[in-house]
């Protein structure tokens, strides 16, 4: 499940575990600068491809 919180400027990736369980992929993206933003979002990328 993909999430944006903006209110606290932060988004993010939960993966489903089952049984009403989840799990916050690492890392969380907060609104930021450009660099920022881009590296976090690589990485995320990047675990997410992890899964499968």
């Amino acid at each position: 499940m993909l999430f944006w919180n903006g209110e606290e400027g932060f988004g993010g990736v939960e993966k489903y575990k089952g049984n009403g369980l989840w799990e916050m992929l690492e890392p969380i993206v907060p609104e930021s600068g450009e660099d920022l933003f881009q590296k976090n979002i690589s990485e995320l990328l990047t675990n997410i491809q992890r899964l499968f």
